[in-house]
């Protein structure tokens, strides 16, 4: 059987309810998946008795839909176009600044009242057989990135409230082919409570931006759900490859004394994936992550073939003054993203 081709595209909407026609970001995708309705259902699981006849089964009236959310996911090597969209549909702002390429989008949590919804497509086949369908007023639940020596990937998945067939005029951009990888980026760890120049850089890092969403939030005269609201952002990661050193066990687990401490260490944490290929000019595609309180933690200790001994660190962002928690700052050739 030939592998049909496919299509996944992201669009950041002006509002709620207005489903994205132009702005649409195609990704280079490993994985796409636009699933049908997850339905909930009435009368499904209960046992019912009672109906026309006398026999034992279960199921003896009609179970009916109630409400439903559509659920997508994408899953991508790290180019530098789509994941802005990404960023802003987890709740993101975003500010640009250049005249031409490179240009340098700088991202921000919002408020929680100016968060932005996003559109979702995909198309399966080709020709005249080929479906498009999009799903309108989406939310971001997870993005997650792994980085290691062979490149950097991520996956991203959520929900959207409804969906229909795509009107087949959207105006999509495909992605730039301009993989971003660790390994020609920039790592740095600062902190009052460690020893950085014992510590040195992480062999291979995930980040997880959770985006939690209220999905029983359905109100009366409606089939699809209300809103879905965030219930709390949260981002974490973890940092692999360290190589093991006492002054370090001591600082990360007692404090830098001589017992388990009750205090959580803390860094600053700031480090740049970017590819070898050229935005414009002498600059690469990039994307800089900057947080500037995180706590640490040590995960587990391993001893490797050649008695070589490596640790790896849990961190967590704290959020906890009115500075921004965590600052992106994305380098590449787009001019321009929605909701800018």
């Amino acid at each position: 059987m030939l592998r049909q081709t496919a299509g996944f595209a992201i669009g950041v909407q002006s509002a709620k309810g207005t489903a994205a026609t132009s702005n649409f970001h195609r990704a280079l995708a490993l994985r796409s998946r636009l699933g049908q309705p997850n339905f909930t259902e009435m009368g499904a699981e209960e046992v019912e008795h009672g109906g026309a006849h006398q026999r034992s089964t279960a199921a003896q009236g009609t179970p009916v839909r109630t409400g439903y959310v559509v659920p997508w996911s994408v899953r991508s090597y790290l180019y530098p176009q789509l994941i802005g969209d990404l960023l802003i549909a987890f709740g993101f702002g975003v500010s640009t600044t250049g005249a031409s390429a490179p240009y340098t989008h700088t991202f921000t949590l919002a408020d929680a009242d100016a968060e932005k919804w996003i559109s979702i497509m995909q198309a399966l086949g080709e020709d005249g057989a080929r479906y498009e369908r999009k799903a309108r007023d989406g939310r971001l639940n997870q993005l997650q990135f792994q980085a290691s020596r062979t490149g950097v990937e991520y996956t991203a998945s959520g929900n959207a409230l409804t969906e229909a067939d795509s009107a087949g005029t959207e105006t999509v951009t495909a992605e730039v082919d301009a993989k971003m990888i660790q390994g020609a980026g920039s790592f740095t760890i600062t902190s009052d409570d460690l020893t950085e120049a014992s510590l040195g850089n992480p062999r291979g890092q995930t980040v997880t931006f959770d985006n939690p969403t209220e999905e029983d939030d359905q109100v009366a005269a409606s089939f699809a759900n209300a809103d879905m609201a965030p219930t709390g952002k949260r981002v974490s990661g973890t940092m692999s490859g360290f190589t093991f050193g006492e002054t370090l066990y001591k600082e990360l687990n007692w404090g830098g004394g001589s017992a388990p401490a009750i205090a959580i260490p803390e860094a600053q944490l700031v480090w740049k994936w970017q590819s070898p290929v050229i935005a414009g000019g002498s600059t690469p595609h990039s994307i800089q992550f900057t947080i500037p309180v995180a706590q640490v933690n040590m995960q587990m200790v391993d001893v490797e073939g050649g008695g070589k001994y490596v640790f790896d660190m849990a961190w967590r962002m704290l959020d906890r003054s009115a500075s921004a928690p965590i600052t992106i700052v994305l380098v590449n050739s787009t001019a321009s993203y929605a909701g800018s």
